[in-house]
């Protein structure tokens, strides 16, 4: 399966993440993370490829704090987690699916489209 995933990142100008409670399985993050790796996210000298035109959508629910708009996601993986500090990848949330291809559309119109070209 990671090669798998690996030869479909390969072959797209960007790549979004989608994490849901009910889709994160033990081997989520393992091979969420082989992608960023074969990129070599971690180094920025030897990246292959812009670290924005990846991104992580995390299922979330939505509270309303003292600075308006707050998302709380729905589920905790330490592996995930990490992928923003680990390689330099953006999160955003979620809490239906309208809201998922809104922030879809934005992620490719403002960083997949523009870095690809």
């Amino acid at each position: 399966m990671i090669d798998q995933s690996v030869a479909f990142a390969r072959a797209s100008a960007g790549n979004a993440f989608v994490f849901t409670k009910a889709g994160l399985t033990t081997g989520a993050g393992a091979e969420a993370g082989a992608i960023p790796e074969h990129f070599r996210l971690r180094d920025e000298a030897t990246r292959r490829r812009d670290p924005r035109t990846f991104c992580i959508f995390a299922e979330a629910t939505e509270a309303s704090g003292e600075h308006g708009r707050v998302y709380e996601p729905r589920f905790s993986s330490a592996s995930i987690d990490e992928m923003d500090d680990a390689y330099d990848l953006r999160f955003r949330y979620f809490v239906d699916r309208d809201e998922l291809v809104d922030r879809l559309i934005d992620f490719v119109e403002s960083y997949v489209i523009p870095l690809s070209r």
